[in-house]
C-alpha cells in the first residue's frame, strides 16, 4: 500500500479548496457573458455599473444592501449608477438623475427621489412637481430648470439608455461588472447578486496582477 507524504496530501487538498473557490459560479448559470464588451468610464479600475430604476420597488428594496457595499467597497473599484429607461416616465426619472448628478446634488437627491415615488407615492413626471421637489430640499429652481432642459442633460439620458442596450439588461435592478459581466438576482436575489459582484471584481484584479 502506498503511503502519500503528509505534506503532499496538504497540498493537493489546498489546491482543490482554490479550484473550488475559482469555480464557485459558473458562466451561464450564475453570470452572463456579454458578447460584446461595453467601454467603461474608468478603465485602470473594475467597474460595477448598477442598471437600475426610480419607479422600480426592488430597485429601491436594494438601496439599502448597496449603500453598505458602496462604504465597504475596494478602492480598485469604480462603481456607477446607470438609469434605465423603458417608456417615457422612466426616461423622465433617468432624466432627473442625470440633472441631480450634473447639478452635484445627487448624494442629497438620490435617496429623495426614490422616497417621493415609493413612500409619498408621487409621480415624478410633471416638471412642475419634479422642481417642487428639488425647491423643497434646497435646491434652485430656476437652477434646476436651466440644468433640467439642457440638451445635454437630453443627450446623457439617451446615452443611458444605448448603454442599458448594449448590456442585454431586460430588467432591474441588475449590476453589469467591467463591461463584460451580466449579473442579475435570478440565483440567491439580492445578497446572491452581490456575491457573484464580488467574486467576478475579484476575478478581474486577480487576471490584472503582473505575473511573477
Amino acid at each position: 500500500m502506498r503511503v502519500v507524504p503528509l505534506v503532499v496530501l496538504l497540498l493537493s487538498l489546498i489546491a482543490s479548496s482554490v479550484t473550488l473557490a475559482q469555480d464557485a459560479y459558473v458562466a451561464g448559470r450564475d453570470y452572463i457573458v456579454l458578447d460584446k464588451p461595453v467601454a467603461t468610464d474608468d478603465p485602470s479600475k473594475v467597474e460595477v455599473a448598477e442598471v437600475f430604476r426610480y419607479g422600480c420597488g426592488a430597485c429601491y428594496s436594494f438601496e439599502s444592501l448597496l449603500k453598505d457595499w458602496k462604504v465597504k467597497k475596494l478602492d480598485y473599484v469604480n462603481f456607477v449608477e446607470v438609469p434605465a429607461s423603458f417608456d417615457d416616465n422612466q426616461e423622465i426619472h433617468a432624466r432627473i438623475y442625470h440633472t441631480a448628478l450634473a447639478m452635484k446634488q445627487l448624494d442629497k437627491m438620490h435617496a429623495v427621489i426614490f422616497d417621493a415615488l415609493h413612500k409619498d407615492r408621487k409621480k415624478l413626471v410633471d416638471q412642475d412637481e419634479i422642481r417642487e421637489l428639488f425647491v423643497d430640499n434646497g435646491i434652485d429652481g430656476k437652477k434646476f430648470d436651466k440644468y433640467f432642459n439642457n440638451y445635454g442633460i437630453i443627450n446623457k439620458v439617451k446615452q443611458s439608455k444605448a448603454r442599458v442596450t448594449a448590456y442585454r439588461v431586460t430588467g432591474t435592478p441588475q449590476i453589469v461588472v467591467d463591461g463584460r459581466y451580466l449579473v442579475t438576482t435570478e440565483r440567491g436575489g439580492f445578497q446572491g447578486m452581490m456575491s457573484v459582484v464580488e467574486f467576478l471584481v475579484d476575478k478581474i484584479h486577480r487576471e490584472r496582477q503582473p505575473q511573477s
